[in-house]
């Protein structure tokens, strides 16, 4: 094999495709040892910095889809300026040779046209999970390998219309861009691949680009300006409906499109359910559905998705495959669609109580507390014997801030199941909130009875008695937390401030730093690192970890006050001393002494008027600082005006005597 040309390890063969965002080439991989897809981004793409960040961040989102029915990216690098990225190389049949783009007639044939499109409508609706777009929808981008189909090439960037129209970089005159596309890059939406995805579809029922010219330039003005014919004056065969969908997508306002392909699969299987083109098999649906229990078990949650909505397409009034199909969403924490799959589930089985549990559960993470309260109280309405549904009906409640009603609820749940420790420790905490003692460690304590590894109760117990100053017991509980959960941070942090109370500065530092090993955000421990490395003469160390104190919580004044002090005081850095003195009057408007300091760096730069402005501050917030009132006299007498500096010279020496 005769290589043309090498870019870092890839040996290019020949050119695949080209268009104004790139060239794509066949090359091979001596590493992988097969040939990949190798995409050159355009230099347009790359000219201003702002659109090479851009442009980089959508290619790292797109590394992260894992998906069969989407190609792999193997690598993004560069070579002397040339971008590139490296694509699994699909070995199959190009879409129009193994379906090819007809004036379709066979009630069977179109039934499979429709399955095809509905199966790559929820693709790109995957990707577009991935706020991914594919921008470049076309039929040799996607290969079937035998009865599955991969899409690849997706593009990247964006080009300006005035370099569109002048590009000669186009391979064919058969594209399938949107008109936002062809003539406005930055209006470039989910919905452009819908009006790409609509185009093709179109083109695959009829045998007709209806936009296609003799030149690409036409084509391209075609699109963006010439009225669509309606798919089914073509071809009577269309159902109107599908007919309408198909028009509706090819809006040249994308507005007017629909929002999501999760709307347009949703017409599609009703398109199919109601022109009777659609294959109802209970059997077949049982089969799916068993696949997907199996691919949920094993954690596979996106593959476990696949064999669900087949499932659905095949029985779509079964109400467990749409729970199943909610669980599997939710255990993606995508609980719009979550919810959406529950809410059918709902539909078709309104007393089912675990769907509506599931449904109460995602709308309390998603916060929505009273339509949580609401599905779990039917929950308990319909299975008055389910212990969980009174326990996150009380959690719903107590976050409300109706802690007597949660009680009543958690009781209800302990009635049922006495061994409940979930709902045992939340009303533990509930009493502890009313200051109701003993009840809070009568349950910590009966948690721990039950179930001797429940680490919260050990926990709370721990800062039950650090709060009353039994400091040993204290110890005692945080050392149980950490035997049962060798990374629970909150316990290390809190026996380092034990170890720091009885001036064992080493033990200290060593729990703190084990401490932000496990919760690398808890600033709390930064900030007592920092002041325990300060009391040992670690000047370097202490400013580090005050600066990482602010970098996890910017609102907290103390570190920044520090670190002024440390920068003025001990290196003379009055540029870093001035910028924190500054963060802690925006964050402490009552700080006079930073105001007091921000006057002495501006009088030794020689800003006398920041300088007076600042002492004046002080003497706003505390009156009866005398030295503000001299520094002030000072620089007035050092301007010769001696009338008013007097004035202040008299008001300091009058404090200084009197008070």
């Amino acid at each position: 094999m005769q290589f043309t040309a090498t870019v870092g390890r890839y040996q290019v063969k020949e050119e695949y495709d080209s268009s104004p965002l790139g060239q794509i080439y066949i090359a091979f991989d001596p590493i992988l040892n097969k040939d990949v897809f190798l995409r050159l981004l355009s230099p347009i793409l790359l000219e201003e910095s702002e659109d090479k960040d851009n442009l980089l961040k959508e290619i790292q989102l797109v590394s992260k889809i894992k998906h069969p029915n989407v190609a792999h990216i193997y690598e993004l690098n560069e070579q002397d300026g040339i971008f590139y990225i490296a694509f699994e190389k699909v070995d199959g049949l190009i879409s129009t040779e193994f379906i090819q783009p007809k004036k379709v007639v066979d009630d069977k044939e179109l039934e499979k046209y429709i399955d095809f499109f509905l199966e790559l409508a929820k693709v790109l609706a995957y990707i577009h999970e991935y706020n991914v777009l594919f921008k470049d929808l076309k039929p040799k981008n996607i290969i079937f390998t035998g009865d599955n189909f991969k899409i690849t090439n997706l593009a990247f960037g964006y080009v300006d219309s005035n370099y569109l129209f002048n590009s000669n970089q186009f391979s064919e005159r058969l594209i399938f861009w949107a008109p936002e596309q062809c003539s406005k890059s930055s209006n470039i939406t989910k919905k452009t691949d819908i009006f790409s995805w609509a185009l093709l579809f179109y083109y695959f029922l009829s045998g007709v680009h209806p936009f296609l010219k003799d030149s690409i330039t036409k084509t391209i003005e075609s699109i963006v300006n010439d009225k669509l014919t309606d798919l089914n004056k073509i071809n009577n065969k269309i159902p109107i409906a599908l007919s309408d969908l198909i028009s509706k997508c090819l809006y040249k306002d994308p507005e007017l499109r629909p929002d999501s392909f999760r709307q347009i699969i949703d017409n599609l299987i009703e398109i199919k359910k109601e022109s009777k083109k659609w294959n109802i098999s209970p059997a077949k649906a049982v089969m799916h559905n068993t696949l997907g229990t199996n691919y949920y078990k094993q954690g596979s949650l996106e593959l476990a998705i696949l064999e669900w909505e087949k499932a659905a397409d095949y029985d779509p009034f079964n109400p467990l495959i749409r729970n199943n199909l909610g669980t599997a969403y939710d255990g993606l924490s995508k609980l719009d669609i979550a919810l959406n799959e529950y809410k059918k589930a709902v539909e078709l089985s309104p007393n089912n109580f675990v769907t509506h549990y599931n449904i109460a559960s995602a709308y309390y993470r998603l916060n929505e507390l009273d339509k949580a309260i609401d599905h779990y109280k039917k929950v308990v309405l319909l299975n008055p014997k389910f212990a969980p549904g009174y326990h996150n009906l009380a959690n719903a409640i107590y976050k409300k801030g109706f802690i007597e009603e949660a009680i009543d609820n958690w009781q209800k749940a302990l009635v049922i199941n006495p061994n409940l420790v979930d709902a045992m420790y939340n009303l533990a905490n509930a009493y502890y909130s009313q200051d109701r003692i003993e009840e809070a460690i009568h349950y910590w304590n009966k948690v721990i009875e039950i179930d001797p590894n429940f680490v919260m109760s050990y926990y709370s117990l721990a800062l039950y008695n650090l709060e009353i100053g039994d400091y040993v017991k204290a110890q005692e509980m945080f050392e149980k937390c950490i035997e049962l959960n060798p990374s629970f941070a909150e316990a290390y942090y809190n026996l380092a401030n034990l170890y720091f109370e009885a001036s064992d500065i080493i033990s200290a530092i060593d729990f703190w730093l084990k401490a932000v090993n496990y919760n690398p955000k808890l600033w709390k421990a930064y900030y007592n690192l920092a002041n325990a490395y300060y009391l040992q003469g670690n000047v370097e160390l202490a400013l580090e970890y005050w600066k990482k104190t602010t970098f996890y919580n910017p609102d907290m004044w103390e570190p920044y006050w520090n670190i002024a002090n440390v920068s003025y005081f001990e290196f003379g850095d009055i540029e870093t001393a001035v910028k924190n003195w500054q963060k802690v009057t925006s964050l402490n408007k009552k700080h006079w002494q930073a105001h007091y300091n921000l006057g002495e760096a501006y009088y030794i730069e020689g800003k006398y008027k920041l300088a007076i402005m600042e002492w004046e501050r002080v003497i706003e917030i505390n009156p009866k600082y005398w030295l503000a009132y001299f520094n002030i006299a000072v620089i007035y007498f050092n301007n010769k005006d001696l009338n008013t500096a007097i004035k202040y010279w008299t008001k300091a020496f009058a404090i200084m005597l009197f008070g």
